[in-house]
């Protein structure tokens, strides 16, 4: 099937041809995934610096290459031809191959190929565009003559920067139509600026005469038609047309044209056709215009984008932001919108900073009750956790040995009483002295025993609570003397153990308040003050944490008093100062970078 754009194909390719030091030969091939690549366009032409090779077999080659590994390919033929195959991608999609025949062995005249192969493509996107989008409504461009639109294309596309694409427009049109003047201008915001004007390359946008011009220009956009006054009629369409009156006045013309730059809904700008050949545009040109309209709206739309400054581009997205907040419809950016203004305000709202922590319940007084000699355990009255009064016996141990060396330290000695009592009858005064030290070593010996005997009863030495391991098993078990049977803790005095991750010690210091919350009483929060913070630091998981004490604020009003215990964990917060919102939630990050990156 002949694709509708082949004449356009053609003609473009016969142009890349006579621009790449007249290249005899080209081929222009499609892509297509389902079916076969459809060759869009060949061209031989006559060429007195290469040689013309007549088999077409080199340059399908070429562009079978391209196609299969979609980039670049040279290819140098038993002839000394060398073809180029240059890769064809238009929205960032392989769309096919070109191949044009080049000299061989000059990387200049590569490279300039290479960079007007990619200008081609460029603007042979605008064509297909124009087709594919609907930019434009109709083909006529196509069945008509399409030289003069490429031609044009080509005009405006080889310009550089927006000033010099638009001087370059305006001269093709007034030349190619022999048109008094001819005047391009661009939308910026709600205001038309003066972008070129036939053969001026300088123009003052201030001058009495362009700004009749620019007052037109305005006039057709504000309205968003095209305008056509003539001398022998009134204004088209009901639209105002007083600018466009007062400006064939004042410049003594026959007719006046100002059509209009669309692309993709937006005004980009407009052309203004100044005509002193007759009293009215001719229907060629006319159809010209409306042909060319949508491709050079599409161009100068994209130069336009890429011409704005930093400012301007910061000010069109600000307003078109406030459009899309504070206008109709768009739920989602004014929730977006909404989101983020809270956000940035909560960002330097001030609010009380707090620190978390693992905090464990200890008490203030711990009294430890140890074997006090060697034997063995009789029984055990307690277990962990059971509240104690002071003297309660909490344990006893096994007397039996004691027993049995008391009754023989006392029969002993009663022995050497006797003896020292019969020493002085018989005047022995040196075995009377004897006998007095060994009474007096027997003496000690059963004091001793006698001590040992009364302690055989363990005694809570305060009111607590037991919070030593359960004995209650280990009856009979042999204990050494020093060995720690029970620990008991005051019930009515507690201190509070936090741990400090070392990042945070620095925020820490005496006289700060917190609250604690146990693990087993959630629904209490203890009142806290920060008493002491110890310089000795613990490792637990990997991470080093000092331990800072704490005291409970008016224990003896805890209605729960009872209910707590030594060794109960929880989380103590710990309230530091006010700091925004923003510092709160990202210090930690702001640190960590820190520290990684040196700043």
């Amino acid at each position: 099937m002949r694709s509708p754009l082949q004449p356009v194909f053609q003609h473009w390719l016969k142009l890349q041809c006579q621009m790449t030091n007249n290249s005899p030969q080209g081929l222009l091939v499609q892509y297509q995934e389902e079916s076969k690549p459809r060759v869009e366009a060949r061209v031989s032409l006559k060429s007195t610096v290469l040689p013309v090779v007549m088999d077409d077999r080199h340059m399908i080659e070429a562009a079978r290459q391209v196609l299969e590994k979609q980039r670049l390919y040279l290819l140098k033929t038993e002839e000394q031809a060398v073809f180029l195959g240059y890769p064809v991608v238009m929205d960032n999609k392989f769309w096919g191959a070109v191949v044009v025949q080049v000299e061989e062995n000059n990387a200049t005249v590569m490279h300039s190929v290479i960079k007007l192969l990619k200008w081609g493509t460029t603007w042979l996107q605008f064509v297909i565009h124009a087709k594919t989008n609907q930019l434009i409504e109709n083909t006529a461009f196509v069945e008509g003559d399409p030289n003069q639109i490429l031609s044009l294309m080509i005009t405006t596309l080889k310009e550089r920067s927006l000033t010099e694409a638009a001087i370059s427009t305006v001269n093709f049109i007034a030349s190619q139509f022999k048109l008094e003047r001819v005047s391009i201008g661009l939308r910026y915001s709600k205001r038309v600026a003066l972008e070129g004007v036939s053969f001026s390359a300088s123009f003052d946008a201030k001058s009495e005469s362009l700004k009749l011009i620019i007052g037109a220009m305005d006039e057709a956009v504000e309205q968003k038609s095209d305008i056509s006054i003539g001398l022998n009629r009134d204004s088209n369409d009901g639209n105002v047309t007083r600018a466009h009156e007062d400006t064939i006045k004042k410049h003594h013309l026959t007719s006046i044209h100002t059509f209009l730059l669309r692309a993709q809904d937006d005004v980009v700008g407009a052309i203004t056709l100044e005509n002193t050949n007759g009293d009215d545009l001719p229907e060629s040109v006319r159809q010209f215009m409306e042909n060319s309209l949508g491709l050079l709206a599409a161009v100068f739309h994209i130069k336009r984008a890429s011409n704005k400054g930093v400012g301007r581009l910061i000010k069109e997205n600000v307003f078109y932001w406030l459009a899309k907040v504070f206008g109709s419809g768009h739920p989602y950016a004014k929730t977006f919108a909404v989101t983020g203004a809270f956000l940035l305000v909560s960002f330097f709202i001030p609010a009380g900073f707090n620190i978390s922590n693992d905090a464990v319940l200890e008490s203030v007084d711990k009294h430890l009750l140890v074997s006090p000699y060697d034997g063995f355990i009789k029984e055990i009255y307690v277990q962990p956790g059971d509240l104690v009064d002071q003297g309660q016996v909490l344990g006893e141990l096994k007397d039996e040995d004691l027993s049995l060396e008391q009754r023989r330290l006392k029969g002993q000695l009663h022995q050497y009483r006797i003896e020292y009592d019969n020493s002085l009858a018989n005047g022995s005064r040196v075995q009377a002295a004897i006998l007095e030290a060994q009474i007096s070593q027997a003496q000690v010996d059963l004091d001793l025993i006698e001590q040992k005997l009364r302690r055989v009863r363990l005694e809570s030495p305060i009111t607590g609570v037991i919070v030593s391991d359960d004995m209650s098993q280990s009856k009979g078990a042999p204990v050494n003397q020093g060995e720690v049977l029970f620990e008991v803790a005051n019930s009515d005095q507690y201190k509070v153990s936090i741990y400090v991750d070392e990042r945070n010690i620095i925020y820490f210091r005496k006289g700060q308040q917190g609250k604690l919350s146990l693990t087993s009483l959630p629904e209490h929060r203890l009142d806290v003050i920060v008493t002491r913070i110890t310089p000795i630091s613990e490792v637990k998981n990997s991470r080093n944490y000092f331990r800072v004490d704490a005291e409970i604020a008016q224990l003896q009003d805890f209605t729960e008093l009872l209910s707590l215990r030594p060794g109960m964990s929880g989380s103590a917060k710990v309230y530091v100062d006010q700091r925004p919102l923003a510092w709160i939630w990202f210090h930690d990050l702001w640190y960590w970078l820190r520290l990684v990156l040196w700043i």
